[in-house]
């Protein structure tokens, strides 16, 4: 009887250990925005969310690792003629400098990302009495901005930025970007 219970138990752990397995290494999943501009492909483990940013037209999280991601689309018709890439990222890391308390800002790097010129940045400080870091990307297509922000706990993000960044990395406009966007590049 010994043998029947010892044998059950370790059954058990093992089918126990499988599926939380498979509970944390779910498939990468594609989230498209609510207006239909634009995705992002994220690890199984997190989820599409509301309430992140009332601008943002995609808001995703994995709450368990503090990682979070939004896009801010806003079409270039919102801004003057000849506004640029970065004049954009300079009001990008304005507000930034604004909201987040004690904001250290890096170097600005220019990139591509879903085909598109971006630049990227990263953004640390205090917000809400905690301490956070931002990777910034803010991406230039035919006919919008987007401003892709992730973020997570200052303490985290050395493990969490290849994470962050595989999200970024991971932009593409769709339906080419012709839905009415958002027009706000003030919250961090």
């Amino acid at each position: 009887m010994e043998n029947f219970i010892h044998k059950s138990f370790v059954f058990g752990l093992l089918a126990f250990v499988i599926s939380g397995c498979s509970m944390f290494n779910k498939e990468p999943q594609v989230i498209i925005s609510n207006d239909g501009s634009s995705q992002l492909t994220i690890p199984g483990n997190w989820s599409k969310q509301t309430g992140l940013n009332a601008e943002a037209t995609l808001q995703v999280a994995n709450p368990r690792e503090e990682l979070y991601a939004i896009i801010i689309r806003e079409t270039k018709s919102d801004f003057p003629s000849g506004t640029t890439l970065d004049t954009v990222v300079g009001i990008v890391e304005d507000n930034a400098r604004k909201a987040i308390s004690g904001a250290e800002v890096s170097a600005i790097t220019p990139t591509t990302i879903g085909g598109f010129p971006a630049k990227q940045l990263e953004v640390g400080g205090t917000v809400s009495g905690l301490k956070a870091k931002y990777l910034y990307a803010v991406v230039e297509s035919p006919t919008s901005f987007y401003q892709i922000m992730t973020w997570t706990l200052d303490a985290r993000y050395g493990s969490n930025k290849p994470k962050m960044q595989e999200v970024i990395n991971s932009f593409k406009e769709v339906g080419g970007g012709n839905s009415s966007g958002n027009s706000n590049t003030k919250k961090p």
